[in-house]
């Protein structure tokens, strides 16, 4: 015989199934409430719980909002506004977050989601003031606690900023497993650095972060017997820059499943980013790291070779100039970090040079664009731009006189091995650009510059720099090269 189950009943299998994180079951019981009762707010609230989480974010906030209509309350404000937030809508997401802290001044998820939207918009002391509102009301919430460190970590406050980074890990960040090895902690690191213990040591986030935060693998080794899990495209560059290292390039994998992890009985494990506390605790570390290890990576130069060949066929007698145009994703500031060929005419209209598309994606048809205004003034090697392995990348780029790149994965690499490289940086940068200045703390090589925008896709200006860098640095080039 069926059994009556009552609005209260089902409104907490729903939320049972959401924390559970079983959007199959979640599924199947929030349309059908829905339908029966679609003027009750907690379902509406629940619909956009389970949407976010499986990122249909507008979804999500049309869901919030429909709660928001039936029963105004903080912790709805604060979830539409993280909806915005990673939609970019940066305006409204301050302005329903403002409103939540209006309704609720106690709420720390407000507080912490308010923060947030002054995060990688060039108002990081606004949202370290957030931040520590909710810290105030709960100094162990995580999220407040990472969007402080962020925050910091824009302000150039490294120490903080990194001591705070740890409290991303698993929900902004991959947190991963070794068998019985823990996690190592700052007292652990105390009492056991300089003493050669196996260390395993994770990848994580992208690419260019990958190879920006391996940077501390030369610190690092010098505390520890390290075990280097890394991200499987990039094995080319740790096994020149550290031929004695132990490597798996398995961190897209389960560690769990894997051969070596369990055979090598290391004591603990870390995540790459988290090193930044000890071993980047200062501007003058980074300085420091550079002069001893710097350039970080380099490539098979043969591999150079065949690339420079075939470029200076295109070229015929021109500069070559590696051009990256794109950026990131919606969730990391896409419009931000990307540059239409309107936006670099000034520098593609410039028939001394020939240039060559680095970008990832699949550009022919910008390509196509560009060459329609000077023909033959910009190739794509497709092949290579997606290649597998990253070392092939690498070497189109070192093979060019220089490169003019948005802030992207490519922008890390040329940076990294002390190519000529151009950042074309807006306004609103993520922390590892800091808020000002032309040198690149990561990465601080002469070679190495950024090119800042005044404004929101204001580039003319950057883009006239940049031209005036590109005649001064292939002009010193040749002045060198002649010497």
């Amino acid at each position: 015989m069926a059994v009556e189950v009552g609005l209260h009943a089902v409104v907490e299998q729903i939320a049972d199934s959401i924390t559970a994180e079983n959007p199959e079951l979640t599924e199947r019981l929030i349309w059908p409430a829905l339908d029966q009762f679609p003027f009750v707010p907690q379902l509406w609230y629940h619909a956009g719980n389970h949407l976010f989480g499986i990122g249909k974010l507008t979804l999500a906030a049309v869901a919030y909002e429909k709660a928001i209509d039936l029963e105004p309350n903080a912790v709805c404000y604060a979830n539409v506004g993280a909806c915005y937030r990673q939609l970019n809508r940066a305006d409204d997401a301050l302005r329903v977050l403002t409103q939540s802290v209006e309704i609720d001044p106690e709420s720390k998820s407000a507080w912490t989601n308010l923060a947030a939207c002054y995060i990688n918009e060039g108002a990081p002391e606004i949202g370290l003031k957030h931040a520590n509102k909710a810290l105030a009301i709960d100094p162990t919430f995580n999220r407040a606690q990472w969007n402080a460190g962020l925050c910091h970590l824009e302000l150039g406050n490294f120490r903080k900023g990194f001591e705070f980074y740890e409290s991303g890990l698993d929900h902004d960040r991959i947190l991963r497993a070794y068998g019985n090895a823990k996690y190592l902690t700052d007292p652990i690191h105390q009492n056991v650095k300089g003493k050669n213990i196996k260390l395993i040591v994770y990848g994580e986030q992208g690419i260019g972060d990958e190879l920006m935060y391996a940077s501390m693998l030369f610190d690092v080794c010098k505390d520890y017997d390290v075990i280097w899990d890394h991200h499987p495209r990039l094995g080319h560059f740790y096994e020149r820059a550290f031929p004695d290292l132990e490597l798996h390039p398995t961190r897209k994998d389960d560690p769990g499943e894997e051969a070596w992890v369990k055979r090598t009985f290391a004591p603990y494990f870390i995540s790459i980013a988290d090193l930044g506390k000890w071993y980047r605790p200062s501007r003058n570390a980074f300085s420091r790291a550079w002069r001893e290890h710097g350039p970080f990576y380099d490539v098979d130069e043969e591999l150079v070779e065949q690339y420079r060949c075939g470029l200076m066929a295109m070229a015929d007698g021109k500069k070559i100039i590696g051009i990256s145009t794109r950026g990131g994703v919606l969730k990391t500031n896409r419009f931000y970090r990307s540059v239409k060929p309107d936006h670099i005419a000034a520098l593609l209209e410039d028939e001394r040079y020939h240039f060559v598309s680095l970008d990832y994606e699949d550009v022919e048809v910008l390509v196509n664009e560009m060459n329609t205004k000077r023909p033959g003034s910009v190739s794509y090697w497709r092949s290579i731009n997606h290649h597998f392995n990253y070392k092939h990348t690498a070497a189109l780029i070192a093979a060019t006189d220089a490169f003019v790149t948005v802030c992207q994965s490519a922008a890390h690499v040329s940076a990294a091995m002390g190519h000529p490289t151009a950042v074309l940086t807006p306004k609103r940068p993520a922390w590892r650009y800091g808020l000002k200045g032309k040198r690149w703390y990561w990465y601080p090589s002469k070679n190495v510059s950024l090119f800042r925008a005044p404004e929101d896709g204001a580039w003319e200006e950057p883009v006239n720099n940049i031209k005036d860098w590109l005649e001064k640095t292939l002009h010193s080039k040749k002045e060198k090269k002649n010497a």
